[in-house]
């Protein structure tokens, strides 16, 4: 079982400015969705639709991922970084700059932002490939820890990729068929990028933090298996016999069933450690397991379920995560600036727990206007959601913020006390 080794941290600066992104872009597609057309959340293919969809899953998910995995391998996974904090820098700014150009050229459909956008995040996940996969290529210990991290930064590129070729495909570049790439597209993103480096991540992340036994390596081969098993065999059914390939539904049930034994795991979890933490993943969980059985039965476009999966449910598990990590990051700023045998606050004290569970709540809450948009989109309900959701990640904000203020204060107190 992989340990956090503090020493081995990256400055806090490079995952702090991912982080720190990440919120302000939930705000965006909050925004968007109150702005939005009367007919946004009515159809996948909706332009407001596409934009907001963008702005959770590059900005609010790709920053939050992109930032967890910075500090992740030198900590836990014993992988060098190349490029060092410039090379982090860089990468972040392409990565959000992409992801301004694409949801602008989303939203009003220029060619020129969809294409700019597009090739700023090739080179955003080139970046982070050529910081992390060369470490996790050389590196010998942890090999488990390491696939996993390895098979989640390639599914990232093979997803970029097949957004390149969606962009090409509609403005004229390339004659690929349009559904079928953009299934490819939506099956690599979730199960491979996001899906494996959650499973990778909280394997070591929840045990350390909520004390639940690690789970054994055959079932995280199991399970790793399985996600970039399905990729593979959409990618191969696709390709063969799309019309005859039950793409949604095989996906759902997968998905229903990977959350379901999650949510078991969890559940099994000491009630009195980390309470915060716990809510925020079985909140999700339930959200993807929900999602799985609604798209593995639904007779529709499955726009409820990609809704409740996209937009909420998997979100939702890694702003938990990544207010943990930003926690134990600022931890660590204190530990560096101050002297030996410093007291140091806990980690609850630096992020209560009544903190947590306030942005949870707000965050549950545009769940379910965010469901009843999908189901009912009227101008008041679309207006709800929006509104629900631009006020949880401006809670998100606020919490880094106090986190940031709470670190310089304490920096500001020692310095006078020296």
């Amino acid at each position: 079982m992989a340990r956090i080794a503090i020493e081995t941290a990256p400055p806090a600066s490079v995952p702090l400015r991912f982080l720190a992104s990440a919120p302000a872009w939930g705000m965006v597609a909050g925004a968007l969705l109150v702005f939005a057309p009367d007919a946004a959340l009515a159809s996948r293919w909706h332009p407001a639709t596409l934009a907001i969809t963008h702005a959770v899953t590059l900005g609010v998910l790709g920053n939050a991922m992109f930032g967890s995995l910075l500090q992740f391998l030198p900590a836990a996974a014993g992988v060098r970084l190349c490029g060092g904090r410039w090379m982090a820098a860089g990468v972040h700014v392409l990565l959000n700059s992409g992801a301004v150009l694409l949801v602008w050229g989303l939203q009003e459909f220029s060619a020129a932002r969809l294409q700019w956008g597009a090739l700023a995040l090739m080179a955003a996940f080139a970046g982070l490939a050529s910081m992390t996969l060369p470490g996790l290529l050389g590196a010998r210990a942890a090999r488990l820890l390491r696939t996993g991290l390895a098979l989640s930064v390639v599914g990232g590129v093979t997803t970029a990729l097949l957004g390149c070729a969606l962009v090409s495909i509609v403005t004229g570049w390339l004659s690929w068929p349009l559904v079928e790439t953009l299934d490819l597209h939506v099956t690599w993103g979730i199960a491979v990028w996001i899906g494996v480096l959650l499973v990778t991540v909280g394997r070591v992340v929840l045990p350390m933090f909520l004390g639940v036994a690690a789970y054994s390596d055959c079932r995280q081969r199991v399970v790793l298996g399985s996600l970039v098993g399905a990729a593979v065999l959409v990618t191969v059914g696709t390709a063969l016999a799309y019309g005859q390939w039950p793409l949604r539904q095989f996906i759902g049930a997968l998905g229903a069933c990977i959350a379901a034994s999650a949510c078991v795991w969890v559940v099994a979890t000491a009630r009195g450690r980390n309470p915060g933490l716990r809510a925020y993943w079985l909140a999700g969980l339930v959200g993807i397991l929900a999602a799985g059985l609604m798209a593995s039965v639904a007779g529709d476009d499955g726009m409820a379920a990609g809704t409740l999966l996209v937009v909420w449910a998997l979100p939702t598990i890694v702003v938990g995560t990544l207010l943990e990590i930003a926690t134990f990051v600022t931890w660590i700023v204190l530990q560096r600036s101050s002297a030996r045998g410093t007291p140091l606050p806990t980690l609850q004290r630096l992020l209560p727990e009544r903190q947590k569970f306030l942005g949870l709540g707000l965050q549950c809450a545009s769940g379910v206007l965010l469901l009843l948009a999908v189901l009912q989109p009227t101008p008041a309900h679309l207006d709800a959601a929006g509104w629900s959701l631009l006020g949880s990640y401006a809670c998100f904000a606020g919490m880094l913020l106090g986190l940031h203020r709470q670190a310089g204060a304490f920096v500001r107190l020692q310095g006078r006390h020296a």
